[in-house]
């Protein structure tokens, strides 16, 4: 059946809920896969062919103040393209492949731990039905929950080491126990099988074997070539994370500068739109001088054109010689009209040559300004797009940071508020940060089992020195500081102050 009630838990496509049953403290949600078929994650190829089911645990948000957990029935299919291999089918809806936790438990698990720290988060939990193991968030925490003294601790951060009590009760605890101990778990990944002997309670009299816990619940690599490749494994994860973590905090402060400048940046694009308003009528109003000079030019062009006309035709009526050699009458009147004629030709020609003047520099002066409005207007659309990619960017991260980004509105606030405040980082943000201190240590825990030898040999000797003066015999001194750097390595913060 599907779950419709908004009340209870959603489930997403791909699963079918067969039954519900509910308790005064737990609510268990029995259901199965529906997909008919699975990719093989080898090939990649996609298989119809079912091999077997089994039954897995997940573990989810409370509700209702009750745990929720799914048991969920996965096929195994039987590979067509890849002989003899056998996978099991995801159920990405709910968790990642090996998970024991839905994604959002675990979001909200790591949330705590990173919030809050092991013992406070995990009253946090049990106060929220929630199971206390974070799980991804964990560090040698068989090792942490021994040297705790019971009390729940999600890694092995931090060590008291001020007095000889202080070092001794860490050695033994953190160190020497059989079952918990990291000298244990280092044994086992170096290669040196790790087994308990202890007295078999359904058969007395007899001794049993099992493995210690720590090796139980750290899950050692079984060699130092899977300790490798999970050490590459986790630095490539850890940088890819790195890497979104990064790119996401240059946009938060390419946002966090262009907030300062978004006034400046308004009242660049406004000057610019005033300038090529201004540009556009000087342009208009060379256009229209040059408009002007050209019809003057064409008028006075014509005026002298009619004017050689005139003399032209004039020169054809031109008298004889005798008549210009006795200076008759026709002559006489001939010359006087000539001269009268050249004058105007004269003038004509010399107001066409001033027209044409003024019209090549109007056209000059309309070039010119068709270029400047140009310039301008591409210095306008540039400072507009400034503006606007700005503009873009601030807003995003204002959708993205909601009252975390930084503008005046966000340091108007009350003191109180502001102390609390996370600048710039939204749930996205802190969630990818504590993503990358997840792997950060993993990949820390992973270098530290591709070096298990020489760990090993290292704490081993340290430990040995702290117990007594053999750290001041001249043998051990000068190896003190490498001795010393592995316990750092291990345990990242170590306090020697006396309390």
């Amino acid at each position: 059946m599907r779950i419709s009630n908004p009340l209870l838990p959603s489930v997403s496509e791909g699963v079918q809920v067969d039954e519900l049953a509910l308790d005064a403290d737990a609510l268990t949600i029995t259901d199965r896969t529906t997909a008919a078929r699975a990719a093989c994650p080898h090939c990649g190829l996609w298989s119809a062919r079912v091999h077997s089911s089994y039954w897995r645990t997940l573990k989810d948000l409370p509700w209702q103040d009750r745990s929720v957990t799914w048991r969920v029935k996965v096929r195994r299919f039987r590979c067509s393209h890849c002989p003899g291999r056998i996978f099991a089918e995801p159920v990405p809806c709910l968790a990642r492949a090996r998970a024991q936790r839905s994604d959002r438990l675990a979001e909200a698990q790591t949330d705590n731990g990173m919030a809050l720290g092991g013992e406070a988060g995990a009253r946090l939990s049990r106060r929220l039905a929630m199971p206390v193991n974070a799980g991804s968030l964990r560090y040698f925490k068989t090792v942490a929950d021994k040297v705790g003294g019971g009390v729940e601790a999600w890694g092995l951060i931090a060590a008291v080491l001020g007095n000889a009590s202080n070092r001794f009760a860490f050695r033994e605890a953190a160190w020497m126990d059989p079952d918990q101990g990291l000298r244990t778990y280092l044994a086992e990944v170096a290669g040196s099988p790790q087994w308990i002997e202890e007295p078999d309670p359904s058969a007395p009299g007899k001794v049993r074997k099992r493995r210690p816990l720590v090796v139980d619940r750290e899950g050692p690599p079984r060699n130092r070539t899977e300790a490798l490749k999970r050490w590459q494994d986790a630095r490539a994860a850890f940088q890819t994370e790195m890497a979104k973590v990064r790119n996401f905090l240059a946009e938060i402060e390419a946002a966090r500068k262009e907030v300062g400048t978004l006034p400046e940046l308004r009242s660049a694009a406004q000057r610019a739109s005033r300038a090529v308003d201004a540009a556009e009528e000087a342009a208009a109003a060379a256009k229209q001088d040059h408009q002007e000079s050209l019809t003057e030019a064409s008028r006075t062009k014509q005026a002298r054109e009619r004017a050689q006309q005139a003399m032209d035709a004039h020169q054809a009526r031109r008298p004889g010689f005798l008549a210009r050699t006795f200076g008759t009458r026709s002559a006489r009147d001939w010359s006087t009209s000539n001269g009268q004629l050249g004058a105007v030709l004269e003038r004509a020609d010399r107001e066409a040559g001033e027209a044409a003047a003024r019209s090549a520099s109007a056209q000059g002066r309309h070039g010119a300004a068709e270029k400047s409005r140009k310039a301008v207007d591409s210095e306008f659309q540039q400072a507009v797009a400034i503006r606007d990619l700005a503009e873009e960017r601030v807003a995003l991260m204002r959708r993205r940071c909601g009252a975390r980004a930084v503008d005046a509105a966000f340091f108007a606030r009350d003191r109180e508020v502001l102390h609390l405040a996370a600048p710039w980082l939204d749930g996205a943000a802190h969630r990818e940060r504590n993503r990358v201190f997840e792997l950060a240590l993993a990949v820390h825990k992973a270098f530290i089992d591709a070096a298990a030898v020489p760990v090993r040999s290292n704490l081993e000797n340290l430990f040995k020195a702290l117990i007594g003066r053999n750290a001041w015999q001249p043998k051990t001194r000068p190896h003190m500081p490498d001795l010393w750097a592995t316990l750092f390595l291990v345990v990242p913060v170590i306090s020697t102050t006396f309390a």
